[in-house]
């Protein structure tokens, strides 16, 4: 019988770099259309805030877009005079404060008439954004509400020691390493974590009460971290309709005085450098990170 050839391991790999460079052609022109840089036509800027709202966007995949873009995104909306509303449209969980913040804030402060549209979910940090907003609008059976921060670790130590894995402990500063995961927290700093949470939480409830003029302690009484349906929350005062797409453009025209809405999709703008660069850094620390890196660096998380 004749002997099989070999396959020349190169040629393996140049098919699969050139079926990568296809796909990610192909991603990146579905990322790319409709983005802020394409031409005009439209009078009401639809900016999209999805998944966990972060300071870096997350991952390549990640649908999520960064604080700075969505920030950009509405000063950009802002700057155009052929806008003349925003239309923000979340479905989003919450996440960083910092990065809620930042986006609550620009809303706040737009030039132009901003309308939130609730699908989903607009939890937390998320729903923070959109009480910033002139108006609310959420489908009956959403997700929103959830007012309140969490703060929390992974504490490891009685696994460590169940394995014979010690902790040694050097410091400067004898908090540096309260909440990390090799030790359980004392008394003392969970005392001080939690006075630290408590802060956030006041600063989060001051400002959604006075974002939807409402009471501070009203508010808070609603601030338990439950989340509530579109429906309780229309009852309660935390959006102003129940309803879709039909009933945000309404409001749009009522806040703008525009008689038609013609939607500007404001997106992120990548390159085919841009996705293969940020592959290569995102999933390469990924890899090399290790399980003990990843727990050290997420030592104490706080989120809205």
């Amino acid at each position: 019988m004749p002997k099989s050839e070999k396959k020349n391991p190169w040629i393996s790999l140049a098919v699969i770099f050139a079926v990568v460079v296809l796909i990610g052609m192909v991603f990146v022109s579905c990322l790319t259309a409709g983005s802020k840089d394409s031409p005009i036509n439209g009078n009401v800027a639809e900016i999209e805030l999805n998944g966990e709202i972060t300071a870096d966007g997350g991952s390549l995949l990640s649908p999520g877009l960064s604080s700075d873009e969505v920030v950009g995104f509405i000063k950009d909306a802002n700057d155009n005079p052929q806008i003349k509303a925003i239309l923000l449209r979340i479905n989003s969980p919450g996440g960083s404060p910092v990065a809620s913040e930042e986006i609550m804030t620009a809303v706040k402060n737009s030039s132009k008439p901003v309308v939130a549209l609730i699908r989903d979910e607009g939890a937390s940090g998320a729903y923070w954004v959109a009480s910033a907003a002139d108006g609310i609008v959420a489908s009956p059976v959403s997700i929103t509400g959830s007012i309140g921060v969490l703060g929390s670790t992974v504490e490891i130590s009685g696994l460590m020691q169940k394995y014979g894995i010690g902790y040694e402990r050097l410091v400067a500063g004898q908090y540096k390493d309260a909440g990390i995961p090799f030790r359980n927290l004392t008394p003392e700093e969970q005392k001080l974590l939690q006075e630290r949470i408590d802060l956030i939480y006041d600063y989060f409830v001051r400002s959604v009460a006075e974002n939807r003029h409402m009471d501070y302690n009203y508010t808070k009484s609603l601030a338990t971290g439950i989340f509530y349906t579109g429906e309780q929350a229309k009852q309660l005062g935390l959006v102003d309709k129940l309803g879709g797409e039909a009933e945000a453009e309404q409001m749009l025209k009522e806040k703008s005085g525009v008689k038609e809405v013609n939607l500007v999709k404001y997106r992120r703008q990548v390159s085919l450098f841009d996705v293969f660069a940020k592959a290569i850094s995102y999933y390469g620390y990924s890899l090399g990170s290790g399980l003990g890196n990843a727990l050290v660096k997420d030592q104490f998380a706080i989120k809205t």
